[in-house]
């Protein structure tokens, strides 16, 4: 070989691996989450009762870590969108982590009562107030969801600063004919 030849160095071939799966392993163990200001997403999907065969809708906010802690819980998918969409995807479980204003949690509340008809009869929806009047507005967003037809609504302090309100969602039974049918 040459004096000025440089030798050929050996790559490693490594499998491609999508990024959320990097993300998923690349994670801290939940335990060790718990002091970040990220914990307040998981906090979120315990005081909504997500469960394996939830389907989770995540509207806006620090989505990315509501997302990984779904799947890593087992829920049946988890899907984020950045803002009120006019076809939502189906779920039974809607997390908004980050709401500032009545009308965003309203907005909301009417993508959230479209996702869960659009998949099952009963959901659940949990949004994180944020701000200094965090208390009066998610009193305020309360009264608004029980137009959309939301009820037992639930206001909670959190850890990290907010509110977090919780409601459910029972959707109307289908009217029954006299004959029998639907």
């Amino acid at each position: 070989m040459p004096a000025h030849a440089v030798p050929a160095q050996k790559t490693v071939a490594r499998p491609r691996q999508t990024r959320l799966r990097q993300v998923v392993q690349n994670a801290r163990p939940p335990s060790s989450r718990r002091d970040t200001p990220q914990a307040g997403g998981i906090d979120m999907l315990d005081a909504a009762d997500a469960v394996p065969q939830d389907r989770v809708l995540v509207i806006g906010g620090q989505n990315a870590e509501l997302l990984c802690a779904s799947l890593r819980r087992g829920c049946r998918s988890a899907i984020a969108v950045v803002g009120p969409a006019p076809l939502p995807e189906p779920a039974d479980l809607v997390l908004a982590p980050r709401v500032a204003t009545a009308d965003q949690a309203a907005a909301i509340g009417a993508q959230a009562r479209r996702a869960i008809l659009a998949g099952a009869r009963h959901g659940r929806l949990a949004i994180g107030l944020i701000g200094a009047g965090a208390l009066a507005l998610g009193r305020a967003a309360a009264r608004r969801l029980r137009d959309y037809g939301f009820a037992r609504a639930r206001l909670r302090a959190r850890a990290e600063g907010g509110i977090l309100l919780l409601c459910d969602f029972d959707a109307p039974a289908p009217a029954v004919r006299r004959d029998g049918k639907a």
